[in-house]
């Protein structure tokens, strides 16, 4: 399945950290994505580029008004994470 794909490419660049901010245009397009298991893989992708995700600010900011909590509460910590949080 497609959502299966986008979760375990997101899983996979959360493991690359900051060194990953290349793929950041497309991990802020798929905070829009329809599977929240995506949303919420895609935060925690960002969270761990800290600095680096800067430019995923207005995103993470929309995903904190997500349906689902966990997208929220990862949003949240990528917020933090970047500098932009609490």
């Amino acid at each position: 399945e497609d959502h299966i794909v986008r979760r375990t490419v997101a899983s996979a660049i959360q493991g690359m950290g900051s060194e990953a901010k290349t793929a950041l245009p497309g991990l802020i397009k798929s905070l829009q994505d329809e599977d929240h298991m995506v949303r919420r893989s895609v935060a925690l992708a960002i969270e761990t580029m800290g600095p680096e995700g800067k430019a995923a600010i207005p995103a993470l900011t929309n995903a904190l008004r997500d349906d689902d909590f966990v997208v929220r509460q990862n949003a949240a910590k990528a917020l933090k994470a970047i500098g932009a949080g609490p």
